[in-house]
């Protein structure tokens, strides 16, 4: 629906609104149309009526969600809030997340919203006393808030908005715009129009694979793992609504200017048409939460932590990778709000380290141009321009390898299950395996032995077992004996009795080092298995009924 904005003159006494002046147009003042998307013209249809009457409450705010129910109106339930899809406010410039300016977001609906809403879907009467009959109104704040507030709604539920066609868990694809009944997505309006083959066969997806690894190959990759990767990347920012868990793509360089942000916004742009929001984590974890929870509120996807320069690991990135919903506190509040997490994560880095449980949940992306300064190197064209201009292709491209996967009965190909991946697994890694690629997981095995707590651990388990053989001891004889030692007569430094658990000790326990601390460690250490080296436990051990602790071999 177009609105049309009249100026109006001062007319004839009597003339006070725009129908005294609808059979005298050559009056009228210059008129300017705004594209605002509006629904449907309430002449084009009968609304339901709804009486305002005191003491009814309760059913004049049933009677206000049906009426939207009836309208089809664009206002969803998620996480336990009524949110609607807005865009990004370029005058808004105090945040922190990055977004390109008219980039789609999510937006709580706040009473004054809803009010507008519901007085298009519906026509409001209240008695007029003085006429002695029924006036329409404009629906009360009070029944818009009560409708916010109650907490449980009829309405669609809404697990996220995508820009590009996608495809289902069961590998069926996502072309029509609008809301998916069947996921609970919303293809935004203006999204690309794709071609798809109707029956696609292997052949088909082989070819459609190389066109995606063609898009991406002027980076300079490690080996041939690392352009998969950057394939699944892709296909990940496709496909990250429909699952519940994705990896998050970490693309890493030993030197910076590699193309590293440049890598993670052409996927981006394939899966959104612009640049992906970006976040700052920092230093500070609790900060760094705050900013990643604001990214999620918001429905960002991808959502990237740009140039991180500290080990990755904080639990609420670990969450967001893997849970299908989280509950967060929006800033200012302290009421915690359920959202779906199904983002697509990236992070980049020079040398990124991943550490603790994050290794397990990401997949490595290395590029090296292997020169000094290789922000000097020169690309071929506008990629950015060039991957935008045939986006709808390379997005057929990546739903014909998921689809033809799945038409051909999802055939066995040599990769080890992921765990906590499996439908991701099947729509992403599989295909590429099964159309020709490398195994997109492969860069990733290493990173284990670069990670700092894995390393951590390592080091005490094999200084405990160098040290004590298979004998039980307690996290305070460890101190004792990691401490023990005397001074060198050059006074250069001390001379310890057991150097490697003095060196093992400090790595696990920082500069505070003392039981309890330890104690905490060797708590998570317990029952991993690392270098054939197991940590067990004994509990209520020795006289002073602690915990005790040994390495085995296994």
């Amino acid at each position: 629906m177009t609105v049309r904005r009249v100026q109006l003159p001062k007319g004839p006494e009597g003339q006070k609104d725009v129908n005294d002046y609808r059979d005298q147009p050559e009056i009228i003042g210059q008129t300017v149309d705004l594209d605002v998307p509006r629904g449907k013209d309430p002449g084009e249809r009968k609304r339901p009526v709804i009486e305002i009457k005191s003491g009814e409450l309760p059913a004049i705010v049933d009677a206000a969600e049906d009426a939207l129910l009836a309208e089809g109106c664009d206002i969803y339930q998620s996480g336990g809030r009524l949110v609607a899809i807005g865009h990004t406010d370029p005058s808004r410039r105090r945040s922190s997340v990055r977004r390109i300016e008219g980039a789609p977001r999510l937006v709580p609906v706040t009473p004054i919203h809803l009010r507008e809403v519901l007085t298009r879907a519906a026509q409001w009467l209240r008695y007029d006393a003085r006429a002695q009959a029924m006036r329409p109104v404009d629906c009360p704040v009070a029944v818009a808030a009560a409708l916010i507030d109650r907490g449980r709604w009829s309405l669609r539920e809404l697990i996220g908005y995508i820009e590009a066609p996608t495809v289902r868990a069961d590998g069926t694809p996502i072309t029509a715009p609008g809301y998916d009944e069947a996921t609970g997505l919303y293809l935004v309006p203006g999204s690309p129009q794709v071609e798809l083959i109707s029956t696609p066969t292997h052949e088909n997806a082989v070819e459609s694979a190389r066109a995606l690894a063609a898009a991406v190959s002027s980076w300079p990759y490690v080996d041939s793992g690392d352009l998969s990767a950057a394939v699944a990347m892709i296909m990940t920012m496709l496909y990250a609504r429909s699952v519940d868990a994705v990896p998050m793509a970490c693309v890493t360089a030993p030197t910076p200017g590699t193309g590293k942000s440049l890598l993670v916004d052409a996927g981006s742009i394939i899966a959104t048409g612009r640049r992906a929001a970006v976040v700052s984590l920092g230093r500070d974890p609790t900060e760094a939460g705050k900013r990643l929870a604001a990214g999620l509120l918001a429905g960002d996807s991808p959502l990237v932590a740009d140039n991180v320069e500290t080990p990755l690991g904080d639990e609420l990135l670990c969450q967001a990778i893997t849970q299908p919903w989280l509950s967060i506190r929006p800033l200012g509040t302290s009421t915690p709000v359920r959202v779906p997490s199904r983002t697509a994560l990236a992070a980049t880095g020079n040398n990124l380290v991943i550490r603790g449980d994050l290794t397990r949940r990401v997949m490595m992306i290395r590029i090296d141009a292997k020169l000094e300064r290789p922000e000097t190197r020169e690309y071929e064209g506008d990629i950015l321009a060039d991957l935008l201009h045939s986006r709808s292709e390379l997005i057929a491209a990546a739903i014909t390898v998921t689809v033809a996967y799945h038409r051909a009965g999802c055939p066995v190909v040599p990769v080890s299950p992921l765990g906590g991946f499996h439908d991701w697994d099947r729509l992403v890694r599989r295909p590429l395996v099964w159309a020709g690629l490398d195994d997109p997981l492969g860069p990733t095995a290493d990173i284990r032995n670069d990670d700092p707590d894995r390393a951590a651990m390592v080091a005490l388990l094999t200084a405990m077992a160098e040290t004590y053989g298979d004998r039980t001891v307690t996290a305070a004889d460890i101190i004792d004996d990691a401490a023990r030692g005397a001074p060198r007569y050059a006074g250069d430094g001390y001379a310890y009795d057991h150097p490697a658990l003095h060196d093992a000790v400090r790595q696990v326990c920082g500069d505070r080092v003392d039981a309890r601390r330890l104690g905490y460690a060797l708590r998570r250490y317990r029952g991993r298995i690392a270098d054939g080296l197991q940590l067990q436990s004994e509990a209520r051990y020795g006289p002073a009924k602690v915990a005790g602790w040994r390495v085995v071999t296994v």
